[in-house]
């Protein structure tokens, strides 16, 4: 079981000395009487203190601290310790992967390691994660070969199951290396139960992709299909390949390890109906029904003025009849038969059309009555 305490390395009480102060302690110490069995170390790595400026990726760290809360809060993760730029030197990753924990974990513990930064060498067999510290004068002397670190978690870890999740691909070039580091293939197996995952396939080379996102979100509950309260590999692997897929990007993640499909990779209290898009909104009938309320008033008005018209024409039907009429009173009687049947046609027509539409305000359905609600 994991117990008491993970200690800080020399290297980051160096750094505890100003505003990185709090969020280093909350990172790293874990409360002396806790007791965890899944226990997850989540690197994100967005600035590097010796890369260009231009090689940032702004996301990761964000996305790091995303992943950190949601395993904690949503997915039984009962330690979680992140190390997000300044933080995540290459001391710091190995001491805490190969001195700390192995201290602390044993054959009931699972851990969960989630790496998002860069990489090199994935594309010709040598794969290398960069921590912060990386020094492109000498990578191999300053970054993490995946080889190395595999075999050596394999020696030092003790763990039930170690799950292995990398998105370390991007469409950049540090010089003349295209900074594409490891995929899950690219993992030897560092423990008895070993799941590696990674955000893309080999030789894929995306700009960008939502993997981080929807790990964040399958873990938490998402990629439970069955409903059973915990998600499993396979169905974390299934939910992230399908939204990928889904979301038109040219890059799907790929999956290795000796592990069972089975596997308990999160215990959550969240479903998928919790991360479902919201439902389309409803389009308002009050537009509509205004519209009708205005041409059927209208349409009253005309009908008004054609009735006016018809029953003037019937009250001097006969002194306009006689010979001798006045020429006047002959056009006013002209008018009233030419125009009342047009405005009582007219003005009935608009009626109609403005009640049918406030009685079918709804282009999805009939509400039957006079409603001004949304």
């Amino acid at each position: 079981m994991f117990q008491a305490f993970v200690p800080v390395h020399p290297s980051i009480h160096r750094l505890l000395s100003g505003p990185l102060a709090v969020a280093a302690v909350v990172a790293l110490s874990v409360p002396s009487t806790a007791l965890a069995d899944r226990v997850a170390v989540v690197i994100g790595v967005g600035s590097y203190g010796k890369l260009d400026p231009s090689l940032a990726l702004p996301d990761a760290s964000v996305r790091a601290r995303e992943l950190a809360r949601a395993l904690q809060q949503s997915a039984g993760y009962d330690q979680v310790l992140p190390l997000t730029d300044a933080l995540a030197t290459r001391s710091a990753i190995r001491d805490l992967l190969l001195e700390n924990l192995p201290a602390q974990l044993g054959s009931d513990d699972s851990l969960l390691v989630y790496f998002v930064g860069h990489g090199v060498g994935g594309d010709f067999g040598e794969p290398y994660l960069l921590p912060y510290d990386v020094d492109p004068a000498d990578l191999q002397g300053t970054a993490i070969g995946v080889e190395e670190l595999g075999g050596a978690l394999r020696n030092s870890l003790q763990v039930g199951s170690l799950v292995m999740v990398t998105d370390a691909v991007h469409d950049m070039r540090l010089d003349d290396l295209v900074l594409m580091g490891p995929n899950a293939k690219s993992w030897p197996e560092a423990a008895s139960e070993f799941f590696s995952l990674s955000a893309c396939s080999p030789k894929q080379l995306p700009g960008s992709t939502p993997f981080g996102a929807q790990f964040t979100d399958g873990i938490s509950g998402a990629a439970d299909a069955d409903t059973s309260g915990t998600v499993s590999a396979s169905e974390l692997y299934r939910y992230v390949l399908d939204r990928m897929g889904a979301s038109g990007v040219k890059a799907y993640p790929a999956e290795s390890g000796s592990y069972n499909p089975e596997l308990v990779v999160a215990e959550v209290t969240k479903g998928p109906a919790d991360f479902a898009p919201p439902p389309e909104p409803t389009p308002s009938g009050k537009p509509r029904r205004v519209a009708g309320i205005v041409l059927a008033s209208v349409g009253l008005g005309v009908t008004g003025s054609g009735a006016a018209m018809y029953f003037d024409g019937r009250q001097i039907f006969e002194d306009a009849s006689k010979p001798n009429a006045d020429q006047d009173l002959k056009a006013r009687y002209a008018r009233d038969q030419r125009w009342a049947p047009v405005l009582i046609g007219v003005g009935a027509a608009s009626m109609v059309t403005g009640g049918v539409m406030v009685v079918l305000p709804s282009p999805t359905g009939v509400s039957v009555g006079l409603s001004f609600d949304f």
